[in-house]
């Protein structure tokens, strides 16, 4: 039957008709955004925005947020070699140059057509990195790969059109390392099944990749080695997706560190959407953080991550203002929830937001905060009770559910904590401090 809306009844939301594979309707919807697909198939995919202004102050989070479009994921066919798509007869782009596997651009009212193709990757947009490569090679690729990262920075700033990084084989970066161009958002996947980005130099002790860029892990094996191997957002955005797995000699699902830091006066964002993480610290800085959002969102049910700390330091003097934000969503689980403070130092001040959302998703054990000391060996020092303010919320949604009881970590603590059950979520708190609100 025909698919419209009623002519007195002004609409002004996004409406979505999705016809795969053949499937066929009349819409006389004229407002209507009607895809029409062959050789895959569309789903929609939306996202809650935020619309309220930057300075507005607010605990509360359902005011001011709006679901959008935010564009459509696909499946192939398992016989498929379609690693394009052409939308409304344009020119194929590649699947891979879609940021998370969402397709974008079909935003018009109006019929779009979406045809999944096969093509072959245009030489230049790759550049190939292995340990048995040169820094006399062009890098372009898999027979003449670059052999440092610094050579593929030299290579990406050069070169506009590229925007994956191909690892070849197990490759091993050295401390001090770079990658990524601010502007472009850079995929950084493997060869085959056997590529592997890797730390392993046990002399070292402070094992950093950073993020000079917006960059996705995916399809690859990442090792810290059993150091601190860590990789610095900073600014940017850092997706570990699809096909992401930490590893190290223990194993797949090792718990060794593996930090994901964000510092900085710019919002930054870390999506977790594949794979285990060990350690995830937004907030994790040497240094004064004076940022303004740091957003963490971790989804899917093949998602864990170990322990997440919402504003932790390793060094002193340093400031937290602004929003840390963890989203806990589709079944991705968290075994340990903490509200981390500094670990050698002595001044952290706490003055921002700290704000997790649990989303369908399970959650182990959460400690809502606790004296200011180094969460690997207790260190002695710890922060004034005085400087550790602000606001740490805790919010469970749709079915979300925590093992052991919310608990506080111990000493004296000035800041203001929150937990929210909605929609008939359940859970123990043992925290005396905290403010417990149930709705029903």
């Amino acid at each position: 039957k025909n698919v419209q809306t009623g002519a007195d009844d002004p609409d002004d939301a996004t409406r979505v008709v999705i016809l795969n594979n053949g499937m066929n309707a009349i819409v006389t919807d004229t407002d209507a955004i009607v895809v029409k697909t062959t050789g895959g198939t569309l789903s929609a995919a939306t996202n809650a925005q935020e619309t309220y202004p930057a300075n507005y102050k607010t605990i509360d989070s359902n005011w001011g947020k709006a679901i959008v479009l935010k564009g459509f994921t696909y499946v192939l066919p398992e016989d498929s070699t379609a690693n394009a798509v052409k939308i409304d007869g344009g020119e194929p782009v590649l699947l891979t140059d879609y940021a998370g596997g969402v397709i974008t651009g079909i935003e018009a009212a109006g019929e779009h057509t979406v045809e999944f193709v096969t093509v072959e990757a245009e030489v230049g947009t790759k550049v190939f990195l292995s340990n048995s490569g040169s820094d006399e090679n062009d890098g372009f690729t898999a027979d003449s790969p670059v052999l440092t990262l610094a050579k593929v920075q030299e290579i990406l700033a050069a070169n506009e059109e590229i925007v994956n990084v191909v690892i070849v084989g197990a490759y091993t970066y050295k401390t001090g390392a770079a990658l990524g161009v601010a502007g472009r958002e850079i995929t950084v996947s493997g060869a085959d099944a056997d590529a592997v980005l890797n730390f392993n130099d046990p002399a070292v002790n402070d094992e950093i990749l950073t993020l000079k860029g917006d960059v996705i892990l995916k399809n690859i094996k990442f090792s810290g080695s059993t150091n601190d191997g860590r990789i610095e957002a900073r600014a940017n955005t850092l997706t570990l997706g699809e096909g992401f797995v930490r590893i190290d000699n223990n194993g797949e699902n090792s718990h060794s560190v593996v930090a994901v830091a964000v510092g900085s006066n710019d919002d930054a964002t870390i999506n977790v959407e594949s794979g285990f993480v060990s350690r995830l610290f937004p907030g994790y800085f040497n240094g004064g953080n004076y940022f303004k959002t740091a957003t963490v969102n971790i989804s899917g049910e093949n998602t864990t991550v170990d322990v997440l700390a919402l504003g932790h330091n390793w060094r002193s003097y340093t400031d937290y203002h602004g929003v840390i934000k963890a989203n806990i969503t589709d079944g991705a689980k968290v075994n340990n929830l903490k509200v981390q403070a500094n670990g050698t130092g002595t001044s952290a001040r706490y003055s921002g937001l700290r704000y997790y959302t649990i989303d369908n998703a399970p959650v182990g054990t959460i400690i809502t905060t606790g004296k200011p000391k180094q969460i690997w060996d207790g260190g002695s020092t710890e922060a004034t009770a005085e400087n550790r303010t602000g606001i740490t919320v805790f919010e469970f949604n749709n079915g979300a559910t925590v093992t052991n009881p919310i608990a506080h970590g111990g000493g004296t603590d000035n800041s203001t904590r929150i937990v929210i059950f909605n929609d008939g979520t359940k859970g123990t708190v043992t925290d005396e401090g905290a403010i417990t609100i149930v709705v029903t």
